[in-house]
């Protein structure tokens, strides 16, 4: 995820958490930009964004959302000796 916040004209404070993981915390933007990426887990097939502070007004610029590239395992029966020639994406 990356979150961008800022707003022209005004200090504006910025609080933005993406599934509970806070990404900016009570930041303060003057006519400028905060941006700010970080890797969340959804569990529940839903976004969740909080934004704000109390009865302040924050501004989200954007908000991109991008899929995380596939762990892949990697299975050795040998992973002391570092030859990694042995290694490989399949399980034995």
């Amino acid at each position: 995820m990356t979150v961008g916040v800022g707003f022209r004209g005004a200090a504006r404070p910025h609080t933005i958490l993406i599934e509970g993981v806070t990404v900016i915390d009570n930041e303060t933007t003057d006519n400028s930009a905060i941006i700010r990426s970080q890797m969340v887990t959804v569990n529940d097939k839903k976004l969740t964004v909080v934004m704000g502070m109390y009865n302040e007004i924050g501004h989200i610029n954007y908000l991109k959302i991008e899929a995380a590239p596939p762990v892949l395992g990697i299975f050795s029966d040998d992973f002391e000796s570092g030859n990694t020639s042995a290694w490989s994406s399949t399980k034995p």
